[in-house]
């Protein structure tokens, strides 16, 4: 009858679940339960032979000596009512520095690096043409139709560039930190614990970089503009305040200028892991047994349903 309820559901209260008749019915369909969790288990076995293993690699990093403060309080009022309007540094430069770890104009910048780019996306560089090339193969193809079954928008195939760099860093690049100490670890998951390390190492250093010559562009710009002042300012007052605040930026320009790292400076060189850590195979077989665990639980469901609305 249509109303009819599955064996499974009509045995005790309403709508419970009979454990022993589904027992039972486990037995009954044995082989199909083993058939679904051996191929479960393939499934998995095959995905731990056909994937990518990353392995970790990490950087700390800390704060240099040389960040640049906040003007003091009082010379930064006594500079206003000279008439000039000085820097107000809202963040130190390491903050400055972790916020533009994930900067578009990092990867931007990055990108210029065409070695790297040739390193980090290795699969499209065909090295006879000395050109860029969409990658086909397999598993492409495969991803191609997945991504259209799946309802997924088109995408097309674009050479690298500073915009796919950008969403590289932040699906890739990780960081941890320390709120009391501030130390800070940047990670990255790599096929290759060289190119990981040397990627980590380039990113650092393009940021520590960026942030100096923003530094230096700026004390620049102050100091020009406050010569031009004290040239039109005859006022005693308001001449001390600029020549204070002349010093203060000739000091960053002095301290920008300076080889030495500017934001942040690494703890140590760039280390990677022994092994690889992702994908972890333990992890990957125990989701192949839940799953194909799950599967042979409906499966069975669904055919003493499917058994008792046919009768």
């Amino acid at each position: 009858m249509g109303d009819q309820k599955p064996p499974l559901l009509r045995s005790g209260a309403e709508g419970d679940f009979d454990v022993f008749a589904f027992i039972s019915k486990l037995k009954q369909e044995k082989f199909t339960a083993a058939a679904v969790m051996a191929i479960s288990i393939l499934a998995g076995v095959a995905y731990l032979h056909l994937a990518n293993y990353r392995y970790t690699t990490s950087l700390v990093v800390i704060p240099t000596p040389r960040e640049q403060r906040e003007l003091d309080g009082g010379l930064s009022g006594l500079a206003s009512v000279a008439g000039i309007s000085l820097p107000s540094v809202q963040q130190t430069n390491f903050s400055l520095y972790l916020e533009g770890l994930h900067s578009r104009a990092i990867a931007d910048f990055l990108a210029e690096d065409e070695q790297l780019l040739r390193t980090i996306y290795q699969r499209e560089w065909d090295e006879q043409a000395r050109a860029w090339a969409e990658p086909a193969g397999l598993f492409q193809g495969i991803k191609g139709v997945l991504r259209g079954v799946l309802g997924f928008p088109p995408s097309r195939w674009a050479p690298p560039s500073g915009a796919r760099l950008h969403e590289f860093i932040n699906e890739e690049v990780t960081i941890a930190q320390d709120e009391e100490s501030q130390i800070s670890t940047l990670t990255i998951k790599t096929e290759s614990p060289i190119v990981g390390r040397e990627f980590l190492r380039k990113l650092h250093k393009s940021v520590d970089e960026y942030i100096r010559q923003k530094s230096i562009r700026s004390a620049k710009s102050y100091v020009s503009y406050i010569l031009g002042r004290l040239e039109e300012v005859r006022v005693e007052e308001y001449r001390e305040a600029l020549v204070s605040a002349l010093a203060q930026q000739e000091k960053s320009l002095m301290l920008a200028s300076d080889e030495a790292a500017f934001a942040a400076e690494a703890f140590g060189e760039p280390y990677s892991s022994l092994k690889p850590t992702d994908p972890k195979p333990v992890v990957v077989l125990l989701l192949s047994l839940i799953a194909g665990a799950v599967v042979s639980f409906g499966a069975i469901i669904w055919k003493s349903g499917h058994r008792a609305r046919s009768g």
